[in-house]
């Protein structure tokens, strides 16, 4: 059993070399399926499943439908661009707008945050009104971030800051991009 770890950090190590998404997938089914015999403590999902898994949950939609995100490139094997959609929460100015937001998950993701941009303008404190970046230091999610979030745990909590923060706070004319 201990030869099979070497062969299973082998070919993790090597995901970067597949020719498309369907070779990740396939690696990331067998990978799955055998992993539960292998011990693997300490272990941590690279970044090419990590990314799928969250391809995955995406495409299946999540929560109530606030929320979504998806390859911003089909066809993009690095799963690095994405995009992004908020619908605005009741009761507040973002009321029934619709936010479009690309996503950046660089080869450190998940490891450090990915770079996220409002592409809708937005009147966030979070949100740089020039570039539209959300910026780390000013959203607690990206400077104290952790391994175990993900692109759906970023979105929800944007859409709670719209809330908590930005719920009285005049917005730019519906349908203005950065």
């Amino acid at each position: 059993m201990s030869d099979s770890v070497p062969v299973l950090d082998f070919v993790v190590t090597r995901l970067d070399l597949a020719s498309d998404l369907g070779a990740i997938h396939l690696l990331h089914l067998v990978i799955s399926s055998i992993s539960c015999s292998i011990p693997m403590s300490g272990a941590e999902v690279p970044r090419n499943f990590r990314l799928l898994e969250e391809l995955e949950k995406g495409e299946k939609g999540m929560g109530d439908g606030t929320c979504s995100y998806g390859l911003a490139d089909g066809d993009d094997i690095t799963m690095t661009k994405w995009n992004g959609t908020i619908i605005g929460p009741s009761n507040s100015f973002h009321e029934n707008r619709i936010y479009e937001i690309k996503i950046t998950c660089d080869d450190s993701y998940p490891n450090f945050p990915p770079t996220i941009y409002f592409l809708t303008k937005i009147n966030l404190p979070c949100v740089n009104q020039t570039t539209g970046e959300v910026e780390p230091s000013k959203f607690p999610l990206l400077s104290g971030w952790k391994r175990s979030y993900t692109l759906e745990t970023i979105l929800v909590e944007l859409r709670r800051e719209m809330l908590r923060v930005g719920r009285k706070l005049m917005q730019p004319p519906e349908g203005t991009m950065f």
